[in-house]
């Protein structure tokens, strides 16, 4: 799908990064490495409570942060012409981590409960997260931009064979046997 609309795209980008980082919270929060989820963060934000949250909470939470990655991601889509798309993964990785080192920040400085006294690898976990969503954001972009996705011609990714069998080439760098 090419969608020729920056703001559109740009959602469409953060939204689909959002959700990838939170694939990746749930898988981390199942695997032990993580205590607080991404999705935990918004749903402390949104419900003002602790977790535990019901499975209801969590994809209401869910939702809400890929519109907000969304809106992250429009943003990030009307930077690119001023900074230019070159390496745009690492300017998608460093745009989402700006939001939750500041989200990290606000919740510190109101001691907001249940964001307190993380462990280290929660800490990374979500870091991995925001990272995720920023490398997958930035590749939905390139997939929609449709200066990258334009069409190309069926044949020109194969291999093409270097010589016509029984046919050589002369490149000069024979001995002749005139010296």
């Amino acid at each position: 799908m090419i969608i020729n609309d920056r703001f559109t795209r740009g959602w469409i980008a953060g939204a689909a990064g959002g959700i990838l980082g939170s694939i990746w919270g749930f898988l981390s929060f199942y695997m032990g490495t993580s205590t607080l989820r991404l999705s935990d963060w918004i749903a402390i934000l949104v419900f003002g409570r602790q977790p535990p949250f019901s499975l209801g909470d969590h994809l209401h939470a869910v939702v809400v942060l890929a519109i907000l990655s969304g809106v992250i991601g429009i943003v990030f889509a009307f930077l690119l012409p001023v900074v230019t798309e070159e390496n745009i993964y690492f300017k998608g990785w460093v745009i989402f981590l700006i939001p939750w080192w500041i989200i990290y920040l606000l919740t510190a400085l109101a001691q907001t409960a249940g964001t307190m006294n993380l462990p280290l690898m929660t800490v990374l976990s979500n870091a991995v997260g925001a990272s995720i969503t920023g490398l997958g954001t930035a590749y939905c972009y390139r997939l929609l931009d449709p200066q990258v996705s334009k069409p190309k011609l069926r044949s020109s990714g194969l291999a093409q064979p270097a010589a016509k069998r029984g046919e050589t080439k002369d490149y000069g760098d024979k001995e002749s046997d005139e010296d």
